[in-house]
């Protein structure tokens, strides 16, 4: 099982929006990842609505 648990998308630093960073994450095969943006969770409902699309587990952060 491959995780990645400090992300960060477009709705802070990153370079990906959230949807982006999911499909990312599932095509480099991680099976879950955490949203970690700063000082905000204004993406995790995107990231976790394409999450369940592609099986990834999503674990909300900040």
């Amino acid at each position: 099982m491959a995780v990645d648990l400090h992300t960060h998308s477009t709705m802070s630093d990153g370079s990906f929006t959230p949807s982006e960073l999911v499909v990312e994450a599932a095509d480099i095969g991680l099976s879950a990842m955490a949203l970690t943006d700063h000082d905000t969770l204004d993406g995790v409902a995107e990231a976790a609505k394409a999450a369940a699309t592609v099986e990834l587990r999503l674990i909300p952060g900040v």
